[in-house]
């Protein structure tokens, strides 16, 4: 019955109206939605259904180009929403109001001062990173998604904006599958390697060093950063042995022997922001890297002031399923513990190996993020406690 008066009322007074989830139960929130929709009669009244309430209340303010009154109803300062048959915890109406009212604020100039306190908060951090060489390794889902992506980049514009020395190596192990799936060749994978076969290599390299690498030089130097796209192959930078499994030959896969950082080292002297490709050579021929194996190489190599991993992780848990047992920051003593008494484990295993021999061999730290949170590359950099771990010296 309030579905009716909900709809009627809102009909007869609202000139927009956004309807979304309010402890909808074991309903489906757009069906409700559409029983109170249903009870508008009102032809020029925009209406929008929209599931996500937090969404919701933001599309809401940043609709407005006038003055308006916006009346957020039903939740309040409620902290659960009733989902099936049980209450999940979620902010309050007030701390979205709040939230996307200085968004709006400062998307639309009204707030210079917020502005000004904000930047003056952050750039004593970000200046401190001048001169500092930072290696990115892309990876994870993240790279998957426009949005995340350009903002993962935004984020390498204002490092390289506050004279930071910014390296970037990629993968694109999704990009090659479907490549390979369109050409009409299985991919197969042992111990999470590819096998990388003669025609497989072509278009390994044709995607990573072609398509990957030439899409992300592109979107940066859209951002006025001066990228420059290389591979392992080129200056001789990464020498590689085949890699075998437990023996067994599994292709055009290489494991890195040496690494030559005198191209690298050039550009980020004179400015560049390099983009690396994992593809390598062996007597001529191009070989496939693993690019985890690539940043942490060509970190140790440049004795880099950071690497960091853009994931689709939290960073190291304890309890994997769950996220109150992440780690903020462990020295390398800590880190060898957790590893020796299997408390962490799956692929996080070998990465943190990894990261323990990267800061024996010079790097001075290691992180691994999460690309799915906005802005979390940079808050890395002023904050102990993001969306991911630090390991120490």
């Amino acid at each position: 019955q309030r579905r009716t008066d909900l709809g009627e009322i809102a009909g007869k007074y609202a000139d927009r109206i956004y309807l979304t989830e309010e402890d909808p139960g074991e309903e489906a929130v757009g069906e409700i939605s559409k029983q109170i929709a249903s009870h508008i009669n009102n032809e020029k009244c925009d209406l929008q259904i929209i599931d996500d309430r937090e969404q919701a209340i933001k599309k809401s303010i940043f609709d407005c180009d006038s003055k308006t009154v916006i009346l957020i109803t039903g939740k309040g300062n409620e902290t659960r929403q009733k989902r099936g048959r049980e209450y999940v915890p979620c902010p309050t109406d007030v701390e979205f109001a709040v939230k996307y009212l200085k968004e709006y604020d400062i998307k639309n100039g009204k707030d210079y001062s917020e502005k000004i306190e904000s930047m003056q908060g952050v750039l004593p951090g970000l200046m401190k990173l001048s001169g500092k060489k930072i290696l990115i390794k892309l990876g994870g889902s993240v790279m998957e998604d426009p949005a995340l992506t350009e903002n993962i980049l935004e984020c390498i514009a204002v490092l390289k904006t506050v004279g930071a020395k910014v390296i970037t190596v990629h993968g694109g192990g999704k990009k090659i599958s479907a490549t390979l799936n369109a050409f009409g060749i299985k991919s197969e994978f042992i111990n999470g390697y590819r096998v990388t076969g003669e025609k497989e290599m072509e278009i390994v390299e044709m995607v990573l060093s072609g398509c990957v690498n030439k899409k992300i030089v592109g979107d940066l130097n859209a951002k006025k950063v001066d990228a420059v796209g290389i591979s392992g192959r080129d200056g001789g930078l990464f020498k590689v042995r085949q890699k075998l499994i437990d023996g067994q030959d599994i292709g055009r896969v290489g494991e890195i022997t040496e690494v030559d950082p005198r191209l690298v080292n050039s550009l980020l002297d004179s400015g560049f922001l390099p983009v690396v490709s994992p593809v390598s050579y062996l007597d001529s021929l191009a070989y496939n890297v693993n690019a985890d194996d690539a940043a942490f190489s060509l970190a140790e190599a440049i004795k880099a002031d950071r690497l960091i991993f853009i994931t689709d992780v939290d960073g190291i848990m304890i309890d994997a399923e769950n996220s109150k047992t992440k780690l903020d920051r462990m020295n390398i003593e800590k880190a060898k513990m957790f590893i020796e008494n299997g408390f962490v484990g799956g692929g996080m295993i070998p990465k943190l190996k990894n990261c323990v021999t990267a800061i024996e061999n010079g790097v001075s730290e290691v992180s691994i993020i999460n690309g799915n949170v906005k802005n979390n590359l940079l808050s890395t950099f002023l904050s102990e406690k993001t969306a991911g771990t630090t390991i120490t010296a």
